[in-house]
């Protein structure tokens, strides 16, 4: 059987409804037509190389859920969040959905791709109020403000942020 990642001048590949869990077009550089929807969910990552990143060509579709990265297998990227005592805070991504109570913390660290959104959302306790968010480290190109609710995107790295009360 020939090895499809040896293949370097395709110009159209079509993957609708196969189940895939990967793809790597990165050495395809004569791709102008890539088709990537209907896989169930399974697909949530399709590797390209730094030149259709930075310009994804206009015959390129995918599902919502799919992310083009240069790098579909980076586990070292994810959040640390740590809520302060007096609330909590709720996590919401595409792979996460919980709320840390008064002085819990998790790293969630496995699955996410470069560009990625997580939402931070603090709710403070009866009789308390949000003093801030706190990043200690790998902020990259956040930034943060008093807002309750934050939009992180996962640039580098873990991100370690924390949400304090008063």
């Amino acid at each position: 059987m020939e090895n499809r990642d040896q293949k370097t001048n395709l110009q159209e590949l079509y993957a609708i409804g196969t189940g895939l869990n990967s793809l790597d077009v990165s050495n395809n550089s004569q791709l102008t037509r890539c088709y990537t929807q209907s896989n169930s969910g399974n697909l949530t990552c399709v590797q390209v190389n730094q030149t259709q990143l930075s310009n994804i060509p206009i015959g390129f579709t995918k599902d919502s859920s799919t992310f083009y990265s240069l790098d579909c297998f980076d586990d070292s990227l994810g959040i640390r969040v740590e809520s302060g005592q007096g609330g909590s805070v709720s996590i919401s991504s595409r792979l996460q959905n919980q709320t840390l109570s008064g002085g819990q913390s998790n790293t969630y660290n496995n699955g996410y791709h470069p560009g990625e959104i997580v939402t931070l959302t603090a709710t403070p306790d009866s009789g308390k109020t949000f003093a801030g968010w706190n990043c200690s480290a790998h902020c990259g190109t956040n930034s943060f403000t008093s807002s309750l609710t934050i939009d992180v995107v996962l640039d580098n790295d873990t991100i370690d942020i924390s949400a304090s009360f008063n």
